[in-house]
């Protein structure tokens, strides 16, 4: 899950870094102001990605954290034998 979201966000910073290398190269104004107006909405999705990637980290972490308490409630558990009846047999 956190490989999914990192490669996510690595997407996104390369499309990031591809952009400002074709804004230093527009000829035009309106070329730059439409360039630098995707590579804010990229920043956005970029800030949005690496919030989503500690969400993800935590809910692992929630999830270990469950895991090893049921485990630890397996490992606390106590069997006991308790003699109830006896059977006595014959072959005949």
């Amino acid at each position: 899950m956190v490989l999914a979201a990192e490669k996510e966000l690595a997407d996104t910073k390369a499309q990031i870094k591809t952009l400002n290398r074709q804004t230093r190269l527009a000829t035009t104004i309106d070329e730059q102001h439409a360039f630098q107006t995707q590579i804010r909405d990229l920043e956005k999705t970029q800030r949005t990605q690496r919030q989503r990637i500690f969400d993800v980290e935590d809910d692992i972490k929630v999830r270990r954290d469950t895991l090893i308490d049921r485990l630890e409630k397996r490992v606390s558990q106590r069997t006991a034998s308790e003699h109830l009846f006896t059977v006595r047999w014959a072959v005949v």
